[in-house]
Parts: C-alpha cells; structure tokens; sequence
C-alpha cells in the first residue's frame, strides 16, 4: 500500500468514528422527545387547572361567599375616599 492509500483510509476511518458519534447522540436526543412530550403534557394540564383555579377564586359570586364566612367577616366594602 502506498503512503496516499493509508492516508485516505486513516481520513476514512476517523470520518466514520466522528459520523457514527454524532449519530450516537442525534439518537439520545430523539430517545428523549417522548419523555420531554410527557412533562410538557403535564405542565400544559397544571397551567390549565391553575387558571381555573384563579378564574374560580376571582368570581365576584365566589368573593361574596367569602365574605360570609367568619374568617373574612372582618372585611368590608371599601370606602371611596373623594
């Protein structure tokens, strides 16, 4: 073998070990999507279930509720100042 023939078969060589490493982590990557898709599934159902929970609390019906309640018969209306 000549001297070219070994260096285009070591250039060869370390083209494939760098093209099978980058395969190897394209593969982790897309061995992590369906797990990312679960969290972002759960995240997206907790942002909706706490705004409801805000749209529930900030009911005007709902506030006057409270207001009846002892812990809050404290609290009144308030005054505006002119």
């Amino acid at each position: 073998m000549t001297k070219r023939t070994i260096t285009l078969l070591l250039l060869l060589a370390a083209w494939l070990f760098i093209l099978i490493g980058e395969e190897h982590r394209l593969m982790e990557l897309r061995l992590q999507i369906p797990k990312k898709e679960k969290e972002l599934a759960a995240l997206d159902e907790e942002r909706a279930r706490l705004e409801m929970e805000i749209d529930t609390s900030l009911n005007p019906k709902k506030l006057l509720e409270l207001l009846r309640e002892p812990a809050y018969s404290h609290l009144g209306f308030p005054q505006k100042d002119l």
